[in-house]
């Protein structure tokens, strides 16, 4: 039962280490490309507070319901015996975690500009915000799938997803930062490394399904 525990456990911690360690190296490397492009510390500090403070927590606000969806899918998902009701029941979390995001995406695409030169007094704020807007999407559809793969007992799988995602993001970040791009870069970098980690657990999941009888 230990070694079970243990096989089960250490994919989801390896997980949210590999999530913390991308937000510190990103932190760090966010304002060091910045300078590399040109902008003083000051204005980089600035231009990653406006990213990671103004924008990102916009861009979480899907996760309060998706957040908890995905939570109570690992045992809905896992009790599940018949193989027809359990793809009607991934497709039904799916197609509301979608719907969520989705929504959110329009809604923020729609408000941005009141957002950042309303609210922020920041007309920046509300560009990067719509930018990076379909990026609610991504994690709302991600954060259910998750869990249902995690029912479904492929953490392993799960984690590899999104240590590739990490990884392309910490890349993209390094080479699209310090370019034209700015703080955009880093926006963009951050929805990239979130499709990949979405479109692998997507493939995995349904290369799973398909192989069972």
């Amino acid at each position: 039962v230990e070694k079970e525990l243990f096989r089960i456990a250490l994919p989801v911690t390896m997980n949210r280490l590999s999530h913390t360690l991308l937000r510190t190296c990103c932190s760090v490397l966010i304002p060091l490309r910045l300078c590399a492009r040109g902008l003083s510390h000051a204005e980089a500090i600035s231009r990653m507070g406006m990213l990671n403070g103004m924008v990102m927590p916009m861009i979480f606000l899907p996760g309060m319901f998706t957040g908890a969806l995905g939570t109570v899918s690992i045992p809905a998902v896992a009790k599940q015996r018949e193989k027809g009701e359990k793809q009607r029941l991934t497709l039904r979390l799916l197609l509301t975690a979608a719907m969520v995001g989705g929504g959110c995406w329009g809604l923020l695409f729609a408000v941005a500009p009141l957002i950042g030169g309303k609210i922020y007094g920041l007309p920046e704020v509300g560009d990067l915000l719509r930018v990076m807007s379909p990026m609610a999407m991504l994690l709302s559809v991600q954060q259910v799938l998750g869990g249902i793969m995690m029912g479904e007992g492929l953490q392993r799988k799960a984690f590899f997803a999104s240590l590739g995602g990490a990884l392309t993001t910490l890349l993209l970040t390094y080479l699209w930062t310090a370019s034209s791009m700015g703080i955009y870069g880093a926006g963009y970098a951050n929805m990239t490394g979130h499709l990949i980690t979405l479109g692998w657990c997507l493939v995995s999941f349904f290369r799973h399904n398909q192989k069972r009888p």
